[in-house]
């Protein structure tokens, strides 16, 4: 191939804002701005107020302004504009879901180019609007290339298996740069136990709470989110007001300290909403021992093959706090499975080998559509 790949990616909220689709995203433009692999990206992304940036020369990053949000799903009139006068000339179209106002351009106006389904996560929370947004999910997966997933456990999860296109695992990955920050300023006697993400409700956040109550350590929960008062509430009704502490405000500079100051990193995720974890990879690529829920997810599929950590049942306060308790009271074992974690890191969870693996995906279904273009015959 002779010319670079054009690739149109059709994503959620535009960086700084952080989440599941949003951090991946985020991670792969910064890497492809760095090394766009023979690649000319184009990221559509709701925001604000509409505007593009060059990223790099092969980067454009087109923020388009959200008009309307609805069961939690934002519509923009500016990213249907871009995507039609962008769609014809892109050899790929990159569908990051779940996204409803996505899925619905690319089915009523398909593309030239292949389509590629980015499925991060089933969502739980369109009520009414349930079974439509289910039916526009499988009609997409039908027309896909290729659907990439996070983790082997995800396909079915998701309810991938027996869709026309191909099924390809590509892990999340974040960038080895960011973990190498001063740490001391942090250092407690007391040991610390670090969670880090949103305060919504699939995180259990309220057993963390609950098994603080048996552990002789200090719980920060870094990150905001709609739950922070009644998880403040919560902590002085089981009495450790004392001993968990908030973080709202966080910059990276301040997570990389906490990471690097804690004892052992948990994600106590209740429901299968979690389906890989990006924090956990934070937590690995700093060497931090990891506690995570049983949900059958990438989740703890990731800590189960890197041998990174402890896997508890989810909503189970007690076994939560006794795999806390354990690696609280085994130096050698917390650091072998950091190791462990920061060795699989490397080998397999970095924004470099995502980005690789997904150009590689993209290679396979946009070659056909080029041979043709270049044989009329």
């Amino acid at each position: 191939m002779t010319d670079a790949l054009r690739v149109l990616h059709l994503a959620k909220h535009a960086p700084p804002v952080r989440g599941g689709i949003e951090t991946v995203v985020a991670e792969l433009l910064g890497e492809l701005a760095r090394d766009p692999r023979g690649s000319d990206s184009t990221f559509l992304c709701f925001a604000d107020r509409s505007g593009a940036s060059s990223i790099s020369p092969a980067v454009l990053l087109r923020r388009c302004r959200t008009v309307a949000t609805i069961a939690s799903s934002p519509l923009s009139v500016a990213m249907a504009r871009a995507y039609l006068t962008s769609r014809n000339t892109a050899d790929v179209v990159h569908v990051h879901v779940p996204n409803p106002w996505a899925v619905l351009l690319v089915l009523l106006f398909p593309p030239h180019g292949a389509i590629v389904v980015g499925a991060h996560a089933a969502s739980t929370r369109y009520g009414l609007l349930r079974r439509p947004h289910d039916w526009l999910m499988r009609t997409l997966y039908r027309r896909a290339a290729a659907v990439v997933v996070s983790a082997r456990s995800n396909v079915c999860h998701l309810g991938l298996a027996g869709y026309p296109g191909e099924t390809r695992i590509v892990p999340y990955g974040i960038g080895t740069r960011r973990f190498a920050a001063d740490t001391s300023t942090l250092k407690t006697v007391q040991p610390t136990v670090l969670f880090v993400g949103r305060l919504v409700y699939y995180k259990g956040l309220d057993t963390l709470i609950d098994a603080a109550t048996h552990l002789n350590a200090e719980v920060v929960l870094l990150g905001d989110g709609p739950l922070y008062p009644e998880l403040v509430e919560r902590c002085v009704d089981v009495g450790v007001a004392d001993r968990v502490r908030f973080v709202r405000d966080a910059d990276d500079e301040e997570l990389r300290r906490h990471l690097g100051a804690c004892e052992v990193f948990v994600l106590p995720s209740t429901t299968t909403s979690e389906i890989f974890g990006l924090a956990m990879l934070e937590a690995m690529a700093s060497g931090v021992p990891v506690v995570v829920s049983a949900l059958g997810t990438g989740l703890d599929e990731v800590v189960r093959d890197s041998d990174a950590g402890l896997v508890v049942p989810p909503g189970d306060s007690v076994a939560l706090a006794e795999a806390i308790q354990t690696l609280l009271d085994n130096p050698a074992e917390r650091e072998r499975l950091g190791r462990n974690g920061r060795a699989a890191f490397a080998r397999r969870y970095t924004a470099g080998r995502m980005a690789d693996e997904l150009t590689a995906v993209y290679r396979t279904v946009a070659q056909p559509r080029q041979v043709s273009d270049a044989d009329p015959s």
